[in-house]
């Protein structure tokens, strides 16, 4: 059975105690002690005991994606290093990209084995795909957070 605070997070979601509202645990029950009007009227025992776990799991996972977005859209530290990160790994993943299609249109165009081997040595020179080092990865985030990218 969801608790008073689970429920007013469920028909209240913008509520906040102890602004909103406030509640006290009785030893065996809990009561709502003080409202806020604002909110409109306070909720009935049997409005708040009709809200399931079911509708209290999602009115979590709403609350918990709402503060993931704030954090990282935020103009804070937090925001900008998720988003230095996820631009790091968005320049990682296109130079992948770009070595698979030189792959692709190095087989369209080969007609026997041997040019085949030929272009796929003359592309894979052309467009080495190292190692990445946990200093480089660190110095390529450290990059776009000095250059104002992830702001």
């Amino acid at each position: 059975m969801p608790t008073i605070h689970d429920a007013l997070l469920v028909l209240y979601p913008a509520a906040n105690e102890p602004v909103d509202y406030s509640v006290v645990n009785n030893g065996s029950d809990q009561q709502i002690v003080q409202w806020n009007a604002a909110l409109g009227p306070q909720p009935t025992p049997a409005e708040l005991a009709a809200v399931t776990q079911a509708q209290v799991d999602a009115a979590k996972a709403v609350k918990r994606r709402a503060a993931a977005s704030a954090i990282f859209d935020g103009a804070d530290g937090d925001g900008q290093i998720l988003r230095a990160m996820l631009l790091t790994l968005v320049d990682e993943v296109n130079l992948l990209r770009q070595r698979l299609a030189a792959q692709d249109a190095v087989v369209a165009a080969a007609t026997t084995l041997a040019n085949l081997k030929t272009g796929w040595a003359t592309m894979a020179s052309a467009r080495p795909v190292p190692d990445r080092t946990p200093a480089q990865a660190k110095n390529a985030i450290a990059s776009k957070l000095n250059s104002g990218g992830a702001d």
